[in-house]
């Protein structure tokens, strides 16, 4: 490991690890004091975000809007689904696909939703809940209360104009 310029030169996935062969050559990779190492992958480090400060938003046709943040390699969404919120009414026309192709995995805060998948598999969701929604689906608000969705896993490209 070496230091050059407040940066510390990381070779074969360990902070000061690596092979004599490997320092020799001069493999690695730079990190900034604060990233890390994770099991042979950079990974940044400590952070913190807020989806009143987002990174980016993307409003539906009407009806809600996505928050983006960019955090620890990824991207989380705050999704706010007003009552009257459907996906085939409100993100269709942005995406231009016949269901939402995303996959999502996340947690509803608050409010309700009635998922479709292509194959007719319906479920309902409701705040408190975890869940994991495969690609090839429609949703839509239940009631007069917004739902509000956390997303880890399938807000990269929701609402994204095609």
């Amino acid at each position: 490991m070496a230091t050059c310029g407040g940066r510390v030169r990381v070779t074969d996935g360990r902070a000061g690890g690596g092979s004599p062969q490997s320092r020799q050559k001069g493999a690695g990779v730079d990190l900034s004091p604060t990233e890390r190492v994770t099991g042979g992958v950079a990974m940044a480090g400590l952070e913190r975000k807020r989806f009143d400060e987002a990174d980016e938003t993307r409003p539906f046709v009407d009806k809600g809007q996505v928050e983006l943040v960019s955090i620890g390699g990824g991207v989380v969404g705050r999704a706010t689904f007003q009552p009257g919120w459907k996906w085939s009414d409100h993100v269709k026309p942005i995406v231009g696909t016949g269901s939402c192709q995303a996959a999502h995995v996340g947690y509803v805060v608050s409010g309700r939703q009635r998922i479709l998948m292509d194959d007719g598999t319906e479920l309902d969701i409701s705040a408190g809940d975890v869940v994991s929604i495969p690609s090839g689906h429609d949703g839509w608000t239940i009631g007069d209360e917004p739902c509000v969705v956390l997303d880890f896993a399938g807000m990269a490209n929701y609402a994204k104009p095609s």
